[in-house]
């Protein structure tokens, strides 16, 4: 009963109503229902159990977290909170999602309110260690927030110095762009509204296109060879060229950080010092050691470079449309590239958007429920949270039979014009919104 109203928002209260307490009755006349107040408790327990096992999940997962930040309303528009949620790709090479917080942030929404809320909750879930991006909308406090974090996390935990680390939200863009443009829809002309679209999808692609650029590259469709093909289209010859050898500049970047990690996991040149060292004579001085560490030293810095100039040497695999490919399948069995697998892994986690795609145009933000709206801070984000948890575990119990009634809350109760019940929905399109 208590992840029935977890999992589809009934109030906490149902168990006091007349009604219920009938059901129950008729169901079973010995049955002795339970208060709020123990309701209200047991879902805490819930909540503590279920985060235990999520905090050992994440603390076994080797590779890094995308965390996308998410703020949220009441009705009334008086309180507001912040969701934390990670991406990341599980040891098995499956893509997840996790919502971490649902945080009550007090007024006013500054950077540094933001900021010491978000770096708590990492500290919490020890994720400061292991962040990829964050994805934001672009306002301007979400600028400030950036360096507010940069300046409180571990430089080494970043990517390339934190270069990396702010990942624009796509559908925001998107959003400013079509508001942009529709601000002068009245002119006499449709340039007026191209120009003023263009203008503001050129001042932040630049900004976006640099993680995009290497995710593209890590896809073997694509690699360089549609970065050729596209980027002419949007830039002059020589810009192309530029914004080219750019995306290949971080690449090599990424991979050469990652080598330098995964060298001091001894992940290259282990075996081969292992078996060295079994025919070796303890008691024997060799005066050529040192020409032998050289000789180490210089093959593998030639691994790493081969490593990603062989990935981009390959032929790219066709593009096939009547069949569905999977990129993460297919770097898991990328073996021949341990290095380049690393980083695909933490890459390809990362969500270019802080809301679902039917969300974009979208301007009234994200609420609270209203009866949800009244309850204390630390309930709330213990229903949110929980809900959370308890929908992606259900994923691989039966999740295949599950349909988007199933999945319905108190607020999904609707018919159509002819009193009939809304038609139910595939399971697989409702997950992308869960």
């Amino acid at each position: 009963m208590n992840s029935m109203i977890i999992l589809h928002e009934y109030p906490l209260n149902m168990v006091e109503h007349f009604g219920f307490r009938r059901f129950m009755a008729a169901l079973q006349p010995l049955s002795n229902v339970v208060s709020r107040n123990t309701v209200k408790s047991d879902i805490m327990k819930i909540y503590d159990f279920e985060k235990d096992k999520i905090m050992k999940v994440f603390d076994k997962n080797s590779s890094k977290f995308a965390i996308i930040i998410d703020m949220w309303t009441t009705n009334n528009q008086k309180k507001g909170y912040m969701a934390i949620t990670t991406h990341f790709i599980d040891e098995s090479w499956k893509l997840q999602s996790r919502l971490v917080r649902f945080i009550y942030v007090p007024c006013p929404h500054t950077s540094a309110v933001i900021c010491d809320a978000l770096v708590d909750c990492l500290m919490d879930w020890n994720l400061d260690h292991k962040l990829s991006t964050l994805t934001l909308d672009n306002c301007s406090t979400n600028y400030a927030l950036i360096n507010d974090i940069f300046r409180k996390l571990d430089k080494k935990a970043v990517w390339l110095d934190g270069s990396l680390l702010h990942m624009r939200c796509c559908a925001h863009i998107l959003n400013l762009i079509v508001r942009d443009g529709l601000d002068v829809i009245e002119k006499p002309t449709i340039m007026d509204m191209a120009t003023k679209m263009l203008e503001k999808f050129e001042k932040y692609w630049s900004q976006i296109n640099g993680i995009m650029g290497v995710a593209t590259v890590l896809d073997p469709r694509y690699k360089l060879k549609l970065l050729h093909y596209y980027f002419p289209l949007l830039y002059s010859s020589e810009d192309a060229k530029k914004e080219i050898e750019r995306i290949k500049e971080i690449c090599v970047d990424l991979v050469n950080e990652y080598y330098v990690k995964f060298k001091a996991s001894g992940g290259i040149g282990g075996s081969f010092q292992s078996l060295e060292s079994s025919f070796k004579n303890p008691d024997e001085v060799d005066s050529m050691s040192n020409y032998d560490k050289f000789v180490t030293s210089e093959t593998e810095h030639d691994t790493f470079k081969t490593e990603l100039d062989s990935y981009l040497e390959e032929r790219v695999l066709p593009r096939n449309v009547n069949v569905e490919f999977d990129i993460l399948s297919w770097w898991k069995n990328s073996l021949k590239y341990p290095i380049l697998q690393l980083v695909a892994q933490d890459v390809l986690a990362i969500p270019i958007s802080t809301v679902a795609s039917e969300s974009t145009f979208n301007t009234s933000g994200r609420f609270v429920s209203p009866h949800r709206s009244r309850l204390h801070h630390d309930t709330l984000e213990a229903l949110m949270c929980s809900q959370d948890w308890l929908w992606a575990a259900s994923k691989g119990i039966g999740a295949s039979a599950t349909t988007r009634s199933e999945c319905s809350t108190v607020l999904d109760d609707v018919d159509n014009e002819k009193g009939e019940e809304v038609p139910e929905l595939d399971m697989d399109a409702f997950e992308t919104e869960l």
